[in-house]
């Protein structure tokens, strides 16, 4: 791997694969978000493809309002240009990072068009704290 480098991998195509809303009738003008994030990787039969999934799910201390989102996102190699391995790819937070920034836009949008307080995520450091082994 050569850090000076471009990873070699492309993003393929990122996908809502489910998202969910919930709001009281009456919702204070204060709200305290508590944030769960998850993230899970598979690989192709042929372990050309990585797949990548993404989910947030965020309610207020009551549950006065509940939102969530799970993204999808599908990388390849890019022929000749092979610098990072998946498993270094994942562990440098790349990916993640790439399906936060997907997921924070619809959260706030959801809550916006929900008539709440939006939900606004901070940046985070996405490289796993113990690293993602995979069989590649």
């Amino acid at each position: 791997m050569d850090q000076k480098l471009q990873p070699g991998i492309r993003i393929d195509s990122v996908l809502v694969t489910e998202s969910h809303f919930k709001r009281l009738q009456r919702v204070p003008q204060l709200l305290e978000y508590r944030n769960e994030i998850q993230t899970g990787f598979s690989l192709s039969p042929d372990k050309k493809t990585l797949g990548v999934m993404f989910t947030c799910d965020s309610s207020t201390t009551e549950k006065e309002v509940v939102v969530g989102v799970t993204y999808f996102a599908q990388f390849s190699k890019i022929e000749g240009q092979e610098n990072f391995t998946y498993k270094e790819y994942i562990n440098s937070g790349a990916p993640q990072a790439m399906l936060y920034a997907y997921a924070r836009e619809h959260l706030q949008d959801l809550t916006l068009k929900g008539g709440v307080p939006p939900l606004i995520l901070n940046p985070f450091n996405t490289v796993p704290e113990t690293p993602v082994e995979l069989d590649v």
